[in-house]
């Protein structure tokens, strides 16, 4: 029966792990030899440096305010996220194929959250975050703005991105 128990925990962990490893190797496209990260659609900036800021509200319907954007190659932008909900929600910035990735991953770690990085930001309820990103690089495939927290995304919590020249 023990032995049964920590069977089932071990395996649990190990599916985390991977599932980390997984998405770590899925989100960067390469790693530069200082070991900064880079990505395909830009990069993380200064919020001095903004040409344009974007205020979003996460809503308690699980949706976000707005939910669609254009946004112009060479742009600089502030997102300014404020949490209406009384759950927490994350806003993350990534192409769609990894932050599908990344939502099936939360998926099977549920409950499991990160805090903020480059390209994500966590906002609990009433708190007000931002996060400035360059999009100084054409995609690959298209960009998305989503919440990831487990069931958020498939709840359709997310921006679509047009992308201009």
């Amino acid at each position: 029966m023990v032995w049964h128990r920590i069977s089932q925990q071990v395996s649990v962990m190990l599916r985390a792990v991977i599932c980390l490893l997984l998405f770590l190797g899925m989100v960067p496209v390469s790693v530069r030899a200082d070991d900064q990260t880079t990505y395909s659609f830009g990069e993380p900036a200064k919020a001095a440096e903004a040409t344009r800021t974007v205020t979003i509200l996460a809503l308690p319907d699980m949706r976000f305010d707005p939910d669609s954007l254009t946004i112009k190659h060479g742009e600089v932008i502030t997102f300014v996220v404020t949490n209406k909900d009384k759950v927490l929600h994350e806003l993350d910035i990534g192409d769609k194929p990894a932050l599908r990735q990344h939502q099936k991953m939360m998926l099977q770690m549920s409950g499991a959250q990160h805090g903020d990085s480059a390209t994500s930001v966590m906002v609990r309820p009433g708190e007000t975050k931002s996060l400035t990103w360059r999009f100084n690089k054409t995609p690959d495939s298209p960009i998305e703005l989503a919440c990831l927290v487990a069931g958020h995304y498939q709840a359709g919590m997310k921006i679509e991105v047009d992308w201009a020249e």
